[in-house]
């Protein structure tokens, strides 16, 4: 277990790296919209391993997240803590071996993650400059479901090297 969250903490530092230094040039090109690869990674690790083991992982991913941006101290990681006892709740209900759940999963990590923001921002007085009816947030949960693709093949060729092949056949509806 302590394997899959070192690595699984490492893709998510390298992602949230390459998302806020080489997507921010790029999201000029597409509106200044940027995919939170992060998120989607930590959404597909979370199905997969249950809630112990995200919650750790999210917790710790949303600090460095903390460090790295302007936001308080601990708001992205109680918003990835509370993600991950939801989304690892699904461990064991729900069938992951195909490509139609990943975009399911994807919308509703990206609203989760929107709902969560707005409601801690609430509480602790942060103000949240989004909103639902915001298009900069339907074209990012678009590009989110569209990074959910390869970022889905990634995750599954990552559980076959490692071992954890039995893993991903285990998840079905019981």
């Amino acid at each position: 277990m302590i394997r899959h969250f070192l690595v699984a903490l490492f893709i998510i530092v390298v992602l949230y790296l390459l998302q806020v230094t080489v997507l921010i040039q790029v999201s000029s090109y597409i509106y200044g919209m940027v995919p939170n690869f992060a998120l989607v990674f930590f959404c597909l690790f979370s199905i997969q391993y249950g809630r112990l083991s995200s919650q750790i992982l999210g917790f710790t991913a949303g600090l460095l997240q903390d460090f790295f941006s302007s936001s308080p101290i601990c708001f992205f990681a109680m918003i990835y803590l509370i993600m991950g006892y939801a989304f690892g709740s699904m461990y064991r209900h729900t069938r992951f071996d195909n490509l139609q759940t990943v975009p399911v999963l994807v919308v509703l990590a990206s609203l989760a993650n929107m709902i969560l923001a707005m409601i801690i921002g609430e509480i602790f007085g942060i103000p949240i400059s989004s909103s639902f009816l915001s298009p900069l947030f339907w074209g990012e949960t678009i590009l989110n479901v569209i990074a959910g693709i390869p970022l889905y093949y990634f995750s599954k060729f990552l559980a076959n090297k490692m071992g954890l092949s039995a893993s991903w056949r285990r998840l079905r509806h019981d």
